[in-house]
């Protein structure tokens, strides 16, 4: 199959030989897979849907990884960089997922990353929460099965051009475990490149992906995120309209989705997209 292998190899050519910052990085992984149109056997185009006014979401900590924030601080952050949407109308599957990216500090760990640990609390923990401005509960998270339904891309320099990792968030945990310090290094302690299967519905999943390369067969295999079922998906199509100026791809709206046990049915608000950058809409079947 050609994804995996063409979005590893456009993102190592927008990267080579320069060195970029985590923003920068954000913006070379949507060019990389908008590159891959022109170059895959994808059978429709990959559509990014950009979030130009972006909420924070409101929540209480659950752990007490901050001694200055215990459990039950309410705190505020957006939610994650893309939402990708990854469906095949051949197969009647769709699964979503939730990514935060950052740039790697050091090389000498390669399952540590560094970043906020109230985002991490909140992602980790699967919390409800709301957005700022909105009394709607969002239990995106909560309602989830799987590991990847939130996950960490974390960019990494390799011989001149860049790669990524992508790590849990629920099987990440700091290296210290207590502390004052906002930002801090965490740990993933999951499995990379390592299939299994989420109980009580068996459903395929990953903790973790050692590349971009595994990254992008998870997606061609559609091994990544939490299953939806029709109603979902519909009312997703629902609020992505308008969003942006792209159009919403046809295949996708017009899609049937056979029931998977244990997928989302319903979504008691859609407001979560609001904290999120952009959405990443990726039609896996070849011509």
């Amino acid at each position: 199959m050609a994804f995996a292998q063409n979005l590893e190899k456009c993102f190592h050519i927008l990267t080579q030989g320069q060195t970029y910052t985590e923003e920068e990085l954000c913006i070379k992984l949507e060019d990389a897979l908008l590159l891959c149109n022109k170059f895959s056997l994808v059978n429709r185009e990959i559509v990014i849907l950009h979030n130009p006014d972006k909420k924070e979401a409101e929540f209480q900590l659950k752990r007490n990884w901050n001694t200055d924030c215990p459990a039950g601080t309410v705190k505020r952050c957006l939610l994650g960089d893309m939402l990708y949407v990854i469906y095949s109308p051949g197969q009647k599957k769709c699964r979503i997922f939730l990514m935060k990216n950052h740039l790697k500090r050091g090389t000498e760990f390669i399952n540590r990353f560094y970043t906020e640990v109230a985002r991490l609390d909140l992602l980790s923990s699967r919390s409800v929460f709301t957005l700022e401005g909105q009394e709607n509960s969002c239990d995106f998270l909560s309602k989830a099965e799987v590991r990847s339904i939130a996950d960490y891309g974390i960019f990494h320099k390799v011989k001149g051009y860049y790669d990524m990792q992508i790590f849990s968030a629920d099987l990440s945990t700091p290296l210290q475990e207590f502390g004052v310090e906002p930002r801090r290094v965490f740990v993933f302690r999951g499995t990379m490149d390592q299939h299994r299967v989420s109980a009580p519905n068996w459903i395929e999943d990953y903790e973790g992906y050692g590349s971009l390369r595994s990254f992008g067969r998870a997606i061609e295999d559609m091994r990544i995120g939490q299953p939806v079922t029709q109603n979902w998906k519909d009312e997703l199509i629902d609020h992505l309209r308008g969003m942006d100026e792209m159009e919403i791809p046809k295949d996708f709206c017009e899609m049937e989705i056979d029931f998977l046990q244990g997928a989302y049915e319903k979504e008691s608000s859609f407001d979560f997209l609001q904290s999120i950058g952009s959405i990443v809409l990726i039609n896996v079947d070849e011509e």
